[in-house]
């Protein structure tokens, strides 16, 4: 956990000096994030286990 808070405190405090600056961020638009989010989540409630079914693991 204490790895996610630590990239959320870095994430918030660049883009407040990128704020402060005046300089637009080279992040990725919104809508691209949320896709990547949506994407994690349904890996995650997708079932898929870490040892996996897939062909290329066998």
């Amino acid at each position: 956990m204490r790895p996610y808070l630590l990239s959320i405190g870095s994430g918030l405090l660049v883009g407040v000096l990128y704020g402060l600056m005046g300089v637009r961020s080279p992040a990725p638009p919104a809508i691209a994030l949320l896709g990547l989010l949506a994407m994690l989540l349904g890996e995650q409630g997708g079932g898929r286990s870490s040892e996996g079914s897939s062909p290329a693991r066998r």
